[in-house]
């Protein structure tokens, strides 16, 4: 896909190709962790989303100071919940690259999970850059990213708001489902 990228000219084909890359490489990423990992059924949640998270900040080459604000509980989920829970890491942190640190040095990338109780889990992600319109709702929101973060989120039988803070926050209330 970088090669093919590379031979397009127009801007907006070329965002397309570098976001459908970055979708591939979250899968990749999970995939290639359960590869090398000794027991195919736990993958070690918290390495698995700091390397895809940097991966990210690499990739996007926003030449910023990033800093990360991420606390992730040593929870036991399978791939069935992480590839979603991967891919709608990926689409957030991806749009605050983008969007989030316009006109500024430095931000914050924040991820947080933890275990609520049974199979319930709260992701808080998002960044403490210039901030959404006040009236975005993610469920109105007719983009791609924004489409695939309400189908993976659908798929974790889950709910996800925006939390009114500084910058974008949304927290992801999800289901283990594996």
């Amino acid at each position: 896909m970088r090669l093919q990228s590379n031979e397009i000219e127009d801007e907006n084909v070329v965002k397309m190709f570098e976001e459908a890359q970055n979708r591939v490489l979250s899968m990749a990423l999970l995939h290639e962790k359960m590869y090398r990992s000794e027991d195919l059924k736990h993958i070690n949640v918290k390495d698995h989303f700091d390397l895809l998270i940097k991966e990210l900040i690499k990739d996007y080459q926003v030449g910023l100071n990033i800093k990360l604000d991420i606390d992730i509980e040593e929870v036991d989920i399978r791939m069935k919940t992480l590839v979603p829970l991967g891919l709608i890491i990926n689409e957030i942190i991806s749009n605050a690259l983008k969007y989030a640190f316009i006109d500024r040095n430095e931000g914050t990338i924040i991820v947080h999970l933890k275990h609520i109780k049974d199979d319930v889990f709260e992701l808080i992600i998002g960044d403490d850059g210039i901030g959404m319109k006040e009236d975005f709702n993610i469920e109105g929101a007719s983009s791609l990213g924004t489409e695939l973060i309400q189908v993976f989120t659908q798929q974790l039988e889950g709910s996800i708001e925006r939390i009114a803070e500084i910058g974008t926050l949304f927290r992801l209330t999800f289901n283990k489902i594996d």
